[in-house]
């Protein structure tokens, strides 16, 4: 039982990278651009849990039993990905980094993560962005939360079938870090610190990030594609490329 409550746990992490796997895959196919490896995972989530809102709708009683057959397969799709990387000894070395600055950043990143891995606790995820998916809800005669509810928190109830309450805010910080990436390869090494430490110093980042709701994910989604307009990356895009793009913002 304790480690099928720590699997639950951190499988939104498997299921993540299994998610960031399958896209790099997808891009190779097609041929899109690497720059576009992030849009398309996200766009992807956004898809599978159009199908989840889709199968809400006409109250599908396999819905969950279709939740945990998507779900599971992008953590087995992780494990092939960890043992492809896990070939290269270099792995973990090259993650880490070389410098004291990596080792500190790569220090902050794991005591976010663990933040954000601890099950949900604020009302309003457990009410609204979790609870309208809770079968054992007392009172189901007319429920304002399940009446407004999109593909964002259809992405919670892809989680709440596999009994994973923290899916949505581990989402968030990987977004957050791969702006904040992006962002840095830009500036020189003396503003790298200050810039992360703006970044990850403002207070409203962090009560966001630890809930579920969808909001800082599909934001800072939203800015990565501007920051690439921005940087002139859209004259290397391919008709591929802003068709991907439509779709990410279609849905």
């Amino acid at each position: 039982m304790a480690l099928l409550n720590i699997y639950s746990i951190i499988s939104s992490v498997f299921f993540l990278f299994g998610i960031h796997f399958f896209s790099k895959k997808i891009c190779s196919i097609f041929y899109l651009n690497k720059n576009l490896y992030f849009i398309s995972s996200i766009t992807l989530i956004l898809f599978l849990s159009l199908i989840s809102y889709t199968l809400n709708i006409y109250d599908n009683e396999n819905i969950n039993f279709i939740h945990v057959i998507i779900f599971n397969f992008f953590v087995v799709l992780s494990f092939i990905y960890f043992f492809l990387k896990l070939k290269s000894n270099k792995f973990l070395f090259r993650l880490i980094g070389k410098s004291n600055y990596n080792k500190i950043y790569f220090l902050l990143i794991l005591n976010l993560l663990a933040a954000c891995l601890i099950p949900v606790s604020d009302a309003d995820s457990i009410r609204y962005h979790l609870g309208q998916f809770n079968n054992f809800d007392f009172d189901r005669s007319f429920n304002l939360h399940e009446k407004i509810s999109f593909i964002g928190d259809s992405l919670n109830h892809i989680a709440f079938s596999n009994n994973n309450l923290n899916l949505t805010s581990v989402l968030n910080l990987a977004c957050l870090l791969k702006l904040i990436n992006l962002i840095k390869k830009k500036l020189n090494s003396n503003l790298r610190l200050s810039f992360i430490s703006i970044i990850l110093g403002i207070p409203i980042y962090l009560n966001l990030m630890i809930s579920q709701k969808p909001y800082l994910w599909i934001c800072f989604s939203l800015v990565y594609i501007i920051y690439l307009y921005y940087k002139n990356y859209y004259k290397q895009f391919s008709s591929k490329d802003n068709f991907l793009i439509f779709i990410f913002l279609f849905l």
